[in-house]
């Protein structure tokens, strides 16, 4: 078990670090594990990045830049000005979304592993 837990510890650890370091660099939009609701009428600028969680975007949502996702969830049903780019995550285009570009889903891994919250930074808006 302490063969599987270490790197696992360590990998979240890396995570974690880079997650925040790009936050202060690039201003955008950072969940990682948990799940998170952008609200009907809420803006994101910028892009949105998800690591293990699950983000439900509402109706007349806006994000103004991309999706990256890894191991999550995306529910989408408001708009989306940029790419969406997953990996091993899922991604569901509701009928009430407005899209440019169809999702691309690069696969490496079988399964998609959720975390409990563990961070959550927009700098852009002080959350």
């Amino acid at each position: 078990m302490k063969v599987i837990f270490l790197p696992l510890v360590i990998f979240m650890f890396l995570v974690v670090l880079i997650t925040s370091t790009f936050a202060v660099i690039n201003h955008n939009t950072y969940i990682v594990g948990g799940e998170y609701v952008v609200h009907e009428g809420e803006i994101i600028d910028g892009n949105l990045v998800v690591l293990f969680a699950q983000v439900k975007l509402e109706k007349n949502t806006h994000i103004q830049g991309s999706i990256r996702s890894l191991s999550s969830t995306v529910d989408i049903r408001g708009t989306v000005k940029g790419n969406i780019l997953s990996l091993e995550s899922e991604v569901l285009v509701r009928n009430s979304a407005q899209i440019n570009v169809i999702p691309d889903d690069t696969g490496v891994f079988p399964f998609v592993i959720l975390l409990p919250e563990m961070a959550r930074w927009n700098l852009s808006s002080g959350r």
